[in-house]
């Protein structure tokens, strides 16, 4: 079986261990767990895991590791309940709340998914970069009510900043979605009129939707060309 774990991924866990705070001994198991994902033993490395875990039930890195075996299998809701718990321990440890959010939403499961999105944001306070950041980590993804409702988010917690309604306009004008987009535009106008391109782009999609559709004449029938020719 191809390993779960890459080198970024064994990084991304180790900021998850430090931040979490575990105890040296759950830290050393994960690590020996760790290296056994990367080369596909799985089985050991559950053991080391669950080892841990005896030391201490509440480790959220152990939970998050843990998960990412079970997804690793194919156990995606034993990997869920895991994902869930290092979430719970930990909610402003981004690693395991994107795991969780992921599977979720790869699992089908998009109302929780999308339920996991709000808890998260609302645990985590950040600048508008990091919300624009996680936003497009969505997107890239293909998860665009994500990539939306951390938009949504970040527009009400930043009400002075025009960032996250301008993202808004340019994703809704790429779906032909021109109400939406005037709608975000709008909001960033009243933010910030004088925002450098703002103007155009409100004009270029008020034009848009103002235009009606062009209609096509309908082809005369023979007789009305006869008709037509006679006069």
């Amino acid at each position: 079986m191809k390993a779960f774990v890459t080198g970024a991924g064994i990084l991304a866990g180790l900021l998850l261990v430090l931040a979490a705070g575990c105890t040296i001994d759950s830290v050393r198991l994960n690590q020996r767990a760790q290296v056994y994902m990367e080369y596909g033993e799985y089985e050991k490395a559950e053991e080391l895991l669950k080892k841990s875990l005896d030391n201490d039930h509440e480790n959220p890195a152990t939970r998050y590791w843990l998960g990412r075996c079970y997804q690793a299998t194919g156990r995606i809701d034993r990997a869920i309940y895991e994902y869930g718990l290092a979430v719970r321990f930990a909610p402003s440890i981004e690693t395991a709340q994107m795991a969780y959010i992921d599977t979720l939403h790869e699992d089908q499961r998009e109302e929780e998914s999308l339920r996991a999105t709000k808890a998260f944001l609302a645990h985590k306070d950040m600048l508008m970069g990091e919300y624009v950041r996680i936003a497009n980590k969505f997107r890239d993804k293909g998860m665009d009510m994500h990539y939306i409702t951390t938009l949504h988010y970040a527009q009400e917690k930043n009400l002075k900043d025009p960032t996250p309604s301008l993202a808004l306009a340019d994703y809704f004008a790429e779906k032909g979605d021109v109400e939406q987009t005037m709608k975000a535009l709008s909001r960033a106008f009243e933010i910030d009129p004088y925002y450098p391109g703002l103007a155009e782009k409100l004009g270029r999609n008020m034009y848009q939707e103002e235009t009606p559709e062009p209609t096509s004449i309908p082809e005369p029938s023979p007789l009305e060309k006869e008709l037509r020719e006679l006069n």
